[in-house]
């Protein structure tokens, strides 16, 4: 697997770093990059930029050499934009994975504008590392790394995220694969019996095809990680997005784990919606599979 990973020297960017060494990895390809601002408006600021970038991937690259044995690191400084050119070098570089900070002046764990427009137009796989209620968790319950994962469930995405990026999760860890099922919507008929009758036909039969997908990744994951706990949680809700911070937030989560497939027309707005909500608001990191 190829896995591009951003530094810039921030906190945001040394829990991005923190993030990348408790992953498991064998023999796989890390490309540590930092971009600095370009223009010649500004040369002292950029002189300046430069040089602490070039210290971030010095420092970066040579700590995931030293701890990560068998995998294959290299670096890169780069002038640009830093969403146009980390775009550009992820589809170059046909990076599978992107690890970066979320880069927001906010006391509350948001993403910021930049991590935000990243998060529009990046291809590839992408996990947003975050600081702040996330640190004050880790403290509460005396764990250190992370290792408590919710996995957002759904019929159409769930099987291609779990088991294409499920051996790069740290072993022992916490896993809950949870389901939300929005409600039927009520709409007024000639034959509200009949109508209430398919509603709940068609929940029940919801309810089952989830059951059975998280009883399949429940299998999937303790195989593969056998000193690791699976659990599962299948919700009626409304609010999709606000349902899974809450319980992430309930749960102590590290990470949740969402997969922002393609739909059209109105089902990918929905689904981008979602996934762009809990990216920006959620208290703890965000791992978008693609």
């Amino acid at each position: 697997m190829k896995v591009l990973v951003a530094v810039d020297g921030s906190p945001g960017s040394d829990a991005c770093l923190a993030a990348v060494l408790n992953r498991t990895w064998i023999q796989d390809k890390i490309h540590v990059v930092s971009v600095y601002a370009s223009g010649l408006h500004r040369l002292t600021a950029n002189t300046l930029s430069q040089v602490r970038a070039s210290e971030a991937v010095s420092n970066a690259s040579d700590r995931l050499s030293r701890q990560l044995a068998g995998v294959e690191v290299s670096s890169a400084i780069l002038e640009g934009d830093a969403v146009h050119t980390l775009v550009k070098v992820a589809q170059e570089w046909q990076a599978d994975m992107l690890f970066v900070g979320a880069h927001s002046d906010s006391p509350k764990p948001t993403v910021g504008s930049l991590t935000s427009e990243l998060l529009k137009v990046i291809r590839c796989s992408i996990t947003v590392v975050k600081t702040g209620n996330q640190k004050q968790h880790k403290e509460q319950t005396e764990h250190t790394e992370e290792n408590r994962f919710v996995i957002c469930v759904d019929a159409m995405a769930a099987d291609l995220g779990v088991m294409k990026y499920s051996h790069l999760w740290p072993c022992p860890a916490q896993f809950l694969l949870l389901s939300i099922i929005p409600p039927p919507i009520e709409r007024g008929s000639e034959n509200p019996k009949r109508d209430a009758e398919m509603f709940l036909d068609g929940l029940n039969r919801h309810h089952q095809q989830m059951s059975e997908l998280t009883e399949h990744l429940k299998v999937y994951l303790r195989g593969l990680l056998p000193s690791s706990t699976v659990e599962s949680k299948i919700v009626e809700a409304l609010e999709i997005g606000e349902t899974i911070m809450a319980i992430a937030n309930q749960w102590q989560a590290d990470v949740i784990v969402m997969s922002p497939h393609e739909h059209r027309g109105w089902d990918k707005f929905l689904v981008g919606s979602v996934s762009q909500e809990v990216a920006r608001h959620a208290h703890c990191s965000i791992e978008l599979i693609r």
